[in-house]
């Protein structure tokens, strides 16, 4: 079943290559120490000026910016950054893990 799904799919499409291309280098900026939000900005841009994603595809998404957006607004307040950085830090695991508990949490702050 899933060799025929396989066939039935075509190549990697330009817009695919494009996502990808942008994440690599949001992840390298990152990497590099570039703030974190900068780095979504930038990657957000270049995505909405190739034209691999429309800004109504991104206001269609309600229950992805709602959160974002929050989230945003307390990351912004150098106080509360610091206590959730000091906080993840004192578990000493891995960054991945650290996201999937953050993503948890703004998560559930969604209606």
């Amino acid at each position: 079943m899933a060799k025929k799904k396989l066939e039935q799919m075509d190549l990697v499409e330009r817009n695919e290559w494009m996502m990808l291309g942008t994440m690599l280098v949001v992840v390298t900026l990152e990497r590099l120490d570039i703030s974190t939000l900068v780095a979504a900005m930038m990657g957000l841009s270049v995505v909405l000026i190739l034209r691999v994603l429309s800004w109504d595809d991104c206001l269609s998404e309600k229950a992805a910016w709602n959160p974002l957006t929050w989230f945003a607004v307390f990351l912004s307040k150098p106080w509360f950054s610091r206590r959730v950085g000091s906080f993840m830090k004192s578990f000493a695991i891995r960054w991945y893990i650290e996201l999937l508990i953050l993503q948890r949490c703004i998560s559930s702050l969604t209606i």
